[in-house]
């Protein structure tokens, strides 16, 4: 009798076990998901703002005047003309990125990686290396 009582309440015991471990489970794995989507959110918001301060200084790299040569004018406007294209890109790109994917934290890293080389290159175009 007192080993059937205590394979009752052993099984009893696992089969609770179990149950509450995959609620737990269940409701992190909901957690989470709400959470990246929460932090899609925040950082799309972060980057439109960047594009846009981009697309701005783009506009004003365009309005320039130079009184530099030709060849020189038509390397400069051919630098702007990528850089604008690098950032529709990656516009595009952050508009096509579906909050609920896998791969958030590496399509991040990437976004933020091109953001910084097209961040850099807006800054390198606009100094002026005469002295």
């Amino acid at each position: 009798m007192k080993r059937i009582i205590f394979t009752l309440t052993v099984t009893l015991f696992m089969a609770g076990s179990a149950l509450t471990s995959f609620a737990q489970h269940s409701h992190t794995t909901e957690e989470a998901k709400r959470d990246s989507v929460a932090e899609y959110k925040k950082f799309r918001k972060e980057c439109d703002e960047k594009i846009a301060n981009n697309k701005k200084k783009i506009a004003e790299l365009k309005t320039k005047k130079s009184n530099e040569s030709k060849e020189v004018k038509e390397k400069y406007n051919k630098k702007v003309a990528d850089l604008e294209q690098k950032n529709e890109a990656l516009n595009k790109k952050a508009a096509a990125y579906d909050a609920n994917n896998n791969g958030w934290t590496s399509f991040k890293r990437e976004f933020n990686h091109d953001m910084d080389e097209i961040g850099s290159a807006l800054k390198d175009l606009t100094v002026d290396n005469k002295k």
